[in-house]
């Protein structure tokens, strides 16, 4: 069983998104199913795809509306890796959840952009980037109409 948190919302606003090229609406608040890549994270990642696809399962079969994916914890302290290192937690793992799950929404958690370039092609939607951006990550999301949360 996943545990949520459930946050008391005062007033929340219908919303839709264009999601390379589906719209997808929220008319209640939505719940975003958390997955890691990455064993260095707040919560525990996984370690293999099968584990991580096992997880995404269980997290939409909770209720969560929309997957975000990271391969780079945002713990303090954590050591970032290096693109590489961070895509090779993702290069088997999104075109499988891709492929799992066609209609469920998912957002890449980088600060990257080489990283969100790479995710986006393989199918993911929406761009989750702590960092607040830079102009390359901007210029990327304008470029690739994706979401930038």
């Amino acid at each position: 069983m996943t545990t949520f948190k459930v946050v008391k919302v005062s007033t929340f606003k219908p919303f839709s998104l264009n999601l390379n090229g589906r719209l997808w609406k929220a008319g209640q608040p939505v719940i975003v199913g958390i997955l890691n890549a990455s064993k260095d994270s707040f919560y525990s990642g996984q370690s293999s795809v099968n584990e991580a696809m096992a997880q995404a399962e269980s997290l939409i079969n909770d209720g969560a509306d929309w997957l975000d994916v990271g391969a780079c914890s945002t713990r303090p302290g954590a050591e970032i890796p290096s693109i590489d290192e961070a895509w090779s937690r993702l290069n088997d793992l999104l075109p499988a959840m891709r492929k799992t799950f066609p209609s469920i929404p998912m957002s890449i958690d980088s600060f990257r952009p080489e990283i969100v370039r790479r995710a986006h092609e393989e199918g993911v939607d929406m761009i989750n980037d702590i960092s607040g951006g830079c102009d390359t990550m901007f210029q990327l999301a304008a470029d690739r109409q994706m979401p930038y949360i």
